[in-house]
């Protein structure tokens, strides 16, 4: 009886190691590589020792493969055996109805679901009876690792190694997946999806029109341009010569106030210029900014004329969306007047607009509202007109003969909804 005892046990014990093999085996691979990476840059041993296992992918599979199959086979031998010398070679077969459910629940399906669902908790403790495993199976994991790199190198993927960063595609679909269950907020998911944007957009896409830039002609003297920055409340004024687009330097807030009083040209006091053209990537701008420690540029076309101008702050707007400081009101791009109706900012970006109405105007080669309407009207539309898009109303309460300053939009009650409440 002891004996039979003895032999049980044995069989659960083989159980139980091919389930912390084939228990490791997904642990690994549930894995977030980037978090190791990062664990491992930090001087977590921990994560340091995972790190080098996942560089060798096919070692520690080989292994774990390996255990699964010694221990579930012994499993399967002494079951048998148990069975051949208490019951009989006739009743063989009740091996297969006795084994095949403790080594899938035993053995597989518990195992695995555990070591998944706890794969950062549980993978740095099993780095150390991996190596162990390894070394007891050396002569066989090497051969089976030879000869996976052979078929490898044969099917033309030769170094392929699990990979350490998610792609851009992952996170994609990792968005996705957050956007159905909601597991990330609003202003969280547009921050992510403007990083994937950031590196296609350009420094036109985002720099302020030459028109609206506030600038100083060379010839000002310095008391004007004093006077220029503490009116607009700007630190960094670009200086002109003679045509708004021949920017020829900056003069910085700072160099005004300490200028000594014998210097009364902006010539004397001004900086270079950082230029830039406008189809640079915005990603590569603020490298060039940081490195040069500037933060601002001016925006120049192929012939060399400014178009505008860029800074730090409209770039990091790229990703956090708009930043208000003091000298920056909401309520100038933004208004509700009635319960549907809102005073907006021509130059408020369409992006913005939508988040704010909850609505999906359509972006195109425009930014801004005036941009949009720009490229629907076909032409600058005199105050008080009107145009429709889907179910909203536009009015242009401010323009000139060159831009749209200022309009109002209505949110139309849709006629689902209308029919909706006469029925």
């Amino acid at each position: 009886m002891f004996e039979l005892i003895i032999w049980i046990f044995a069989i659960f014990l083989c159980v139980l190691l091919e389930g912390f093999f084939s228990g490791t085996e997904i642990a690994m691979v549930s894995l977030d590589r980037a978090r190791v990476k990062a664990r491992a840059e930090q001087g977590s041993r921990g994560g340091a020792k995972l790190e080098a296992v996942l560089k060798r992918p096919e070692k520690f599979f080989s292994t774990t493969l390996l255990g699964t199959n010694i221990f579930e086979v012994l499993s399967n031998t002494i079951a048998t055996f148990l069975v051949i010398s208490y019951l009989g070679v006739a009743y063989k077969y009740l091996t297969i109805l006795i084994m095949t459910p403790v080594i899938l629940v035993l053995g597989e399906i518990i195992p695995k679901t555990i070591y998944r669902y706890h794969a950062e908790l549980i993978a740095p403790y099993l780095v150390h009876p991996l190596k162990i495993a390894s070394i007891i199976f050396y002569p066989v994991v090497l051969g089976l690792t030879k000869v996976t790199a052979l078929f490898v190198k044969i099917f033309g993927i030769e170094g392929a190694r699990l990979k350490p960063h998610a792609t851009r595609e992952d996170l994609e679909n990792y968005l996705a997946m957050w956007n159905l269950d909601s597991g990330l907020r609003t202003a969280e998911k547009k921050i992510v999806e403007r990083i994937f944007d950031f590196t296609e957009t350009e420094v036109e896409d985002i720099m302020i029109p030459l028109i609206n830039v506030t600038a100083i002609e060379i010839g000002e003297g310095i008391d004007e341009a004093i006077r220029l920055s503490q009116k607009t409340g700007y630190s960094r004024i670009p200086v002109y010569s003679e045509e708004a687009y021949n920017i020829v330097g900056i003069v910085h807030a700072f160099d005004l106030l300490t200028a000594p009083a014998k210097m009364q040209s902006l010539k004397d006091i001004m900086r270079p210029a950082p230029y830039v053209p406008n189809t640079a990537p915005v990603d590569e701008l603020l490298k060039q900014l940081r490195t040069e420690g500037n933060s601002i540029a001016i925006v120049v076309n192929e012939y060399g004329g400014a178009i505008g101008m860029v800074t730090i702050e409209d770039i990091l707007e790229e990703v956090v969306g708009k930043i208000y400081d003091e000298y920056d009101k909401e309520e100038h791009f933004f208004a509700k007047v009635e319960r549907n109706r809102y005073l907006v900012n021509a130059r408020m970006e369409i992006d913005e607009l939508n988040d704010h109405l909850n609505v999906e105007l359509p972006k195109d080669d425009y930014e801004t509202v005036a941009g949009f309407l720009l490229k629907h009207l076909e032409r600058i539309p005199r105050v008080g007109e009107r145009f429709e898009f889907e179910n909203l109303c536009f009015l242009i309460t401010k323009a000139d003969k060159r831009s749209i300053k200022e309009v109002s939009i209505t949110i139309a009650e849709s006629r689902d909804k209308e029919e909706d409440s006469q029925n």
